[in-house]
């Protein structure tokens, strides 16, 4: 299995960028990179960015699961970032999809699509960290 940090500068040559296009594309400076590149830094807020930016899976990007790019039936379904929720949390908002009305469905996508583009809040995270517990307890009880 490859680390983050060897995934990073895979979707990024993926993407033909440096280090340098890349940071400017995501809004850090080029040291953002590379010390993500060398594992220096083992997190970042930035890589739902980085994934959508290069044109990569944001889950193996940050898990190192699934394939790099997806198919292009894939590519029509919407994931939500894993930096978004914990494991736990990810796998019980996965698990609404068969079970949710149309119009909650088309919710939880738009929420998926924000993820990706990292246009979600702390707060909104931890709410939705919330809600997608709260169902994972539901499903428990169910069980």
């Amino acid at each position: 299995m490859t680390t983050l940090a060897e995934r990073i500068k895979d979707a990024r040559r993926h993407a033909k960028l440096t280090q340098r296009a890349l940071a400017l594309k995501v809004g850090v400076e080029q040291p953002v990179i590379s010390q993500l590149e060398t594992g220096k830094n083992l997190q970042s807020a930035h890589l739902s960015k980085i994934a959508h930016i290069c044109g990569v899976n944001s889950i193996w990007l940050s898990d190192g699961i699934g394939p790099m790019t997806g198919s292009e039936k894939d590519a029509h379904e919407p994931v939500v970032s894993p930096n978004a929720f914990d494991s736990i949390a990810f796998k019980a908002l996965q698990n609404l999809k068969g079970v949710v009305t149309p119009r909650s469905l088309a919710a939880i996508q738009r929420i998926e699509k924000a993820a990706i583009a990292g246009r979600l809040k702390e707060t909104d995270l931890v709410l939705l960290e919330g809600i997608a517990a709260r169902f994972e307890e539901l499903n428990k009880d169910q069980s």
